[in-house]
């Protein structure tokens, strides 16, 4: 309803996709949240939050995107680097999970 009455309402997308997500429905939550991040591009935990879906869903290297994108925007945001490292390890890419994992290290 929310949303029918103002499209632009970002808050309602993310918490839509939330509950699909819950729900697993991955593709209706991606959508979402890309409408989130649309609305409000600045948002790092927004693209942690797809990016941990497309990492239920196989898509690691697009997870990976939005993790990078999550840093970026907050770089001391310690859980994004845990995630990361763990899609890099399931793309076998060892060398790039453990620098992930070092960096929670070096923020602590």
């Amino acid at each position: 309803m929310v949303i029918e009455l103002n499209p632009e309402h970002a808050d309602a997308w993310g918490f839509r996709a939330t509950l699909y997500s819950e729900q697993g429905n991955y593709d209706k939550a991606i959508q979402g949240f890309s409408k989130e991040i649309e609305l409000r591009p600045y948002d790092a935990e927004t693209f942690y939050e797809r990016g941990k879906i497309y990492v239920k869903i196989g898509e690691y290297d697009k997870a990976i995107a939005d993790f990078t994108e999550a840093v970026n925007l907050s770089p001391n945001f310690k859980e994004v680097y845990f995630e990361c490292a763990m899609a890099y390890f399931r793309l076998d890419n060892l060398e790039k999970a453990i620098e992930d994992l070092d960096k929670i290290t070096e923020l602590k």
